[in-house]
């Protein structure tokens, strides 16, 4: 009929009745697999703390290996730092405990012509009543080091050494003596080209020529020399004059000068004059001739390293039995007293036979800027300070700390050296 109509079955895909699951359930929807997966694969708590206690166990390691490496980073740059400001502050003193004694003075030589601690150069012809010099001085145990070195235990007594040294760079100037007044000849008149460019120098000749330095006025012909502080500088546009502070014992005409510096070195504190500081520095000042060294130049002084706390030198000399001559062995070469036999102080010894010195052996220790927590062990503290030795130590103790207080200790390094100081030796003595 037309009005009804009969369905027939849609082009395409036909359809087909939902499969069943072997077991006979009917298959799930995809949300509805997904929730029920979700469910399956859930964390329970104790799996969540077990995860979280290992996470941070994890985490811990790293940190304390982190840290244990950072402070192993640390201790190394600061041994390191300490290392090279040791190497540069020993090679600086070094320089110049080599050239002392340089178109300057000598230890001295066997005449002892004024007494027999005299000793010194014989070509020295100093007028009678000045006070003689030696190219290397030094005052053991030296009792104005700061106080910090020998308070909290640490019982150090550095020395101090003061050392004649060329001030030129090895460049003797021509001049002529009037009095007291040393008057350079022109430039062109000069031996070498070095003075020369001195001469054409304002500021190198004043720097070199300073008030207060020493003047080493020698004569030619006979090598005779007179060292005389100097007083007054005048540059004279290229033909300077130097005033001296007393009329030098060398003849006058024609001469050769040079200056010298009166150097100094010394373990102060930090901030200068502070009794009450506990950083200690080396420093290199240059003392001022007018008064024999009571008094510093103005502008001279030169921290060479920070941080050291010892400085202790001591010589090499060479001993004579009657003609025969030998430089014995060093009987205890862990202490600072020398290789001269039977000697109890180095600063006696050095400054009784100093012309019998063929070398100088300088020993040099440094602290770390802070205290450690992680050294609290100082080996020799109970060792008489003065049985202690000194390439052997390794602590410092910066702060007293109470009964109790966890005791902390600065690290400390120690460097040896040895210079030969060929420049001391006389013609009498080689």
């Amino acid at each position: 009929m037309r009005g009804s109509r009969r369905c027939a079955p849609s082009r395409g895909r036909a359809w087909r009745a939902p499969r069943r699951s072997p077991s006979g359930t009917r298959p799930c929807s995809q949300g509805r697999c997904d929730s029920m997966t979700r469910r399956r694969h859930a964390f329970t708590l104790v799996e969540l703390l077990i995860a979280a206690t290992l996470s941070g166990l994890v985490l811990l390691g790293v940190f304390f290996v982190f840290t244990s490496n950072t402070r192993q980073y640390y201790t190394q740059e600061q041994i390191l730092q300490m290392q090279e400001s040791m190497r540069f502050a020993t090679e600086y003193l070094k320089t110049d405990l080599r050239n002392s004694g340089q178109m300057a003075i000598v230890n001295g030589d066997d005449t002892n012509r004024n007494g027999p601690t005299d000793d010194v150069d014989g070509l020295y012809c100093r007028v009678a009543g000045r006070p003689g010099f030696r190219g290397v001085r030094m005052v053991d145990n030296d009792g104005a080091a700061p106080a910090i070195l020998r308070a909290n235990r640490n019982g150090l007594r550095p020395d101090r050494v003061e050392i004649m040294t060329d001030a030129t760079g090895g460049t003797p100037l021509r001049g002529t003596l009037g009095g007291t007044t040393v008057t350079m000849v022109p430039g062109a008149q000069q031996f070498s080209h070095a003075a020369r460019q001195v001469l054409a120098s304002e500021g190198v000749f004043e720097t070199q020529y300073r008030v207060g330095h020493f003047l080493r006025v020698s004569k030619p012909s006979s090598k005779q020399f007179d060292l005389v502080a100097i007083s007054g500088v005048n540059y004279g546009g290229g033909i300077p004059t130097v005033t001296l502070a007393e009329v030098p014992c060398v003849s006058g005409g024609e001469l050769l000068v040079n200056a010298v510096q009166f150097v100094r070195y010394r373990i102060a504190t930090d901030p200068p004059g502070d009794v009450n500081a506990v950083k200690t520095n080396l420093v290199r000042e240059v003392l001022n001739a007018r008064d024999l060294g009571a008094t510093v130049l103005d502008d001279s002084t030169l921290t060479v390293a920070e941080f050291v706390v010892n400085l202790q030198i001591w010589g090499t000399y060479e001993y004579r039995l009657g003609a025969i001559a030998s430089i014995p062995a060093d009987a205890d070469p862990t202490d600072d007293i020398g290789n001269w036999p039977a000697a109890n102080e180095e600063g006696t010894r050095l400054n009784e036979t100093p012309h019998r010195l063929r070398a100088l052996n300088v020993l040099l220790a440094t602290r770390s800027p802070r205290e450690d927590p992680q050294l609290a062990l100082a080996p020799d503290i109970a060792i008489a300070a003065e049985a202690r030795i000194p390439a052997d130590r390794s602590w410092f103790d910066v702060v007293d700390e109470t009964p109790d207080q966890v005791t902390e200790y600065a690290r400390v390094l120690t460097l040896t050296t040895t210079v030969e100081t060929p420049n001391l030796r006389t013609e009498a003595n080689k």
